[in-house]
């Protein structure tokens, strides 16, 4: 699996406040931005669907609030929009974590995510 950010590594970026297409915010109800960045999951090459099962966004001993889709879950109220945002996930076999606010810096994070029966569990940092 690929993850982002990387086990172990250090990121600078701490919010999503940039307008992409197709839009992750859409797939979260209720969420606004800024948010925290996509936190991302990658299982394969398209040939797996991702069913998550279950998953958790813990900042230390504190469970963070967070929303996830896949490819069978993403939602836009835009349909052509919603239809390549499956594509994109699907072609890697992506699981995106959407925090809802943005992280602090100098904080660790840990993301743990269960996905057809295997446990993903992955930690970073924010940089200062």
């Amino acid at each position: 699996p690929i993850y982002f950010p990387g086990d172990g590594s250090v990121t600078p970026i701490v919010r999503h406040s940039l307008y992409e297409w197709p839009d992750p915010v859409d797939s979260c109800s209720g969420y606004t931005r800024p948010t925290g960045p996509p936190i991302i999951l990658q299982l394969g090459d398209g040939a797996l669907t991702p069913s998550v099962s279950s998953y958790t966004f813990m900042a230390g001993d504190r469970r963070l609030a967070a929303c996830v889709f896949t490819e069978t879950s993403y939602t836009n109220p835009d349909p052509y929009a919603q239809s390549n945002g499956r594509y994109l996930l699907g072609a890697q076999d992506a699981i995106v974590m959407l925090p809802r606010s943005p992280l602090e810096a100098g904080q660790a994070y840990t993301v743990t995510i269960i996905a057809n029966g295997q446990t993903y569990s992955w930690s970073f940092s924010t940089a200062d």
